[in-house]
């Protein structure tokens, strides 16, 4: 996680932060030869939008504030469409609008997040507001992002069988 001083806060977040922990599970007394449970546990902490205007960023800390902009808008856009279909699925009747396909591509980290938002895993998200009227607006934007990702209800998919073993992590060899 990159840190960096702006106009607003001397320790600002720069970079999202991902943190990928797989788990291998092998049961007790279970056939050997059975393949391991793998589960991955991600935890990310998002880092916040910058208005320029406000920090006064220039050069690099501009580049990286359109970068974190630029991939909160698209994971807000993947959050709305994903509830723009259910929906239209909900309404079935009413309406017989083309579901719309969330921009998963044009973001790292919504491609990390698409198997989770497609019904591979859980989520839960949890948003961070300043209680000063300053900061009014950024708190506006992320409670209206917060209330669009609690709306989105993720069914479960079922977990796909595999014909082979899968190969295992390099970190369990």
């Amino acid at each position: 996680r990159a840190q960096a001083s702006n106009g607003v806060n001397d320790d600002s977040s720069r970079s999202h932060a991902v943190l990928v922990v797989k788990l291998l599970c092998q049961k007790r007394n279970a056939d050997p030869a059975a393949p391991p449970t793998v589960t991955r546990l991600c935890v990310v902490d998002l880092a916040g939008a910058e208005r320029q205007k406000k920090t006064n960023a220039d050069g690099k800390r501009l580049d990286e504030a359109r970068k974190i902009n630029q991939d909160l808008m698209i994971l807000g856009r993947c959050l709305s469409d994903l509830r723009h279909n259910q929906l239209q699925s909900q309404n079935a009747k009413k309406a017989h609008a083309a579901p719309k396909v969330p921009p998963y591509r044009e973001s790292r980290i919504t491609m990390l997040f698409r198997d989770y938002l497609t019904g591979s895993g859980q989520i839960s998200v949890i948003a961070a507001v300043s209680p000063r009227l300053g900061d009014a607006v950024g708190t506006l934007d992320t409670l209206r992002f917060a209330a669009i990702a609690n709306q989105v209800k993720v069914v479960q998919r079922e977990a796909p069988v595999f014909r082979k073993e899968p190969p295992l992590p390099s970190c369990a060899m």
